[in-house]
């Protein structure tokens, strides 16, 4: 099931990270990180949140990277 997530995730242009594991209460649970505007962007227009507090969290994190100083020197040139 992971894998298939993946796979859709890419078909939005979202490219994770490696998918990690991890053990609490003893079951195996699986992350994967999202790193750039592009991919929060994109992760945020076409999937979302649907918890408040992980949407406001996002749209600031996107908001801090599309007006940072790396990134208005990127779409600059």
């Amino acid at each position: 099931m992971l894998k298939s997530i993946i796979i859709i995730l890419k078909e939005f242009n979202i490219n994770p990270q490696i998918v990690r594991e991890y053990k609490k209460k003893e079951k195996s649970r699986y992350y994967f990180n999202i790193t750039g505007f592009k991919e929060y962007s994109n992760f945020f227009k076409i999937i979302g949140c649907t918890s408040p507090k992980k949407k406001k969290e996002f749209e600031l994190l996107i908001n801090k990277v599309k007006n940072s100083k790396y990134q208005k020197n990127k779409t600059s040139v």
